[in-house]
């Protein structure tokens, strides 16, 4: 199973495995649309396998009104708006760019590369731990992912958010305030 969740954050020509599928019947693919589309509430996604026994087990197996009729009018909207698809494609692009690299001008911050809709960041110096990073910022009405509870990662890793510009420079404003 590959979870595609975030993967129209990306480029999904390189990085998507829906083309593998009718190669590999045990490959199973999973997209939603609450992540890109930002629509947690309507709990819409879809999974793509050429294995017909497993979809046929799966299909029979699924509640007759699974999905309700607004996530599904929704999905058929969603899915249609390439403008929108385009345009929040190449505007997640800029903002990642830019944040990457004016996050890569603090001597004291390890910048992971991203390909997703968020940036991992390592404090190199141990001078401050991401928590205490994240409650300077809450005031601002701005909020980190401490990644303290991430599998390999310790309380010197946080995670931010690829977000509109205006909250993008209002971050790197306010943490260049905590990293002087």
């Amino acid at each position: 199973m590959v979870d595609e969740t975030y993967i129209e954050f990306t480029n999904t020509s390189i990085y998507s495995s829906t083309s593998l599928v009718d190669k590999y019947d045990n490959l199973f693919v999973i997209r939603g649309t609450s992540k890109f589309f930002s629509t947690p509430g309507i709990r819409l996604g879809y999974g793509l396998i050429s294995n017909h026994k497993i979809k046929y087990e799966m299909n029979s197996n699924l509640d007759l009104w699974n999905i309700n009729i607004f996530a599904s009018m929704m999905g058929e909207v969603m899915f249609n708006d390439n403008k929108f698809i385009e345009n929040t494609y190449s505007l997640m692009i800029k903002e990642r760019d830019y944040l990457i690299n004016e996050l890569s001008k603090f001597p004291d911050l390890k910048i992971y590369n991203s390909q997703g809709n968020f940036i991992l960041c390592e404090i190199k110096s141990k001078s401050i731990t991401a928590k205490e990073v994240r409650e300077k910022l809450i005031p601002k009405r701005i909020i980190i992912r401490d990644c303290v509870s991430f599998d390999g990662l310790d309380e010197y890793f946080f995670r931010v958010c690829i977000l509109k510009p205006e909250e993008n420079k209002l971050l790197i404003d306010n943490l260049l305030d905590i990293f002087k």
